[in-house]
């Protein structure tokens, strides 16, 4: 999850992610992690509510440099991928936060991996902790979606 960012010489998206933190990265290079091909929902603020992106831009360029947010706890040191999204547009009241559950919707049950995970870190799951996450924030009434990115269908216009 990440914000894009258009400029003279390219399109960039600014995000957070595991290996890097809060990054700033070619287009290109977030479409295709590891040389992988990721799939990507490209969103847009809805017209009332573009006002907020200068001044969400310059607070996501002050976060570059930061860790990520392993305990995915707020306001843990460093941010994980949609916390960073929904920091920098938090004044603009642009996203809400909700309960976070780290449940398996089918069993009721936590996981393996979120298991393995917090245990590694030495913690409890943060089970109903408030927080966020990209599909809850991809339903935003805020927002609309504009369909998969392709770079074949990439064009650097506003």
């Amino acid at each position: 999850m990440g914000i894009t960012k258009v400029t003279s010489d390219g399109i960039y998206v600014l995000n957070s992610e595991p290996k890097y933190g809060v990054i700033r990265q070619p287009l290109d290079s977030f479409l295709h992690p590891e040389g992988e091909r990721a799939e990507v929902v490209a969103y847009r603020l809805k017209a009332p509510f573009r006002k907020s992106i200068p001044e969400a831009m310059k607070r996501a360029h002050q976060l570059i440099g930061q860790p990520y947010n392993y305990s995915y706890i707020l306001p843990d040191t460093g941010y994980y991928c949609s916390e960073f999204v929904y920091t920098v547009f938090a004044p603009d009241s642009v996203f809400k936060l909700n309960p976070m559950t780290f449940k398996n919707p089918q069993t009721g049950q936590f996981d393996s991996t979120w298991v393995a995970h917090y245990q590694k870190l030495g913690i409890g799951i943060p089970e109903g902790k408030t927080g966020c996450n990209p599909n809850g924030m991809a339903a935003s009434d805020k927002l609309e979606r504009l369909g998969e990115v392709k770079l074949s269908n990439v064009k650097a216009t506003n």
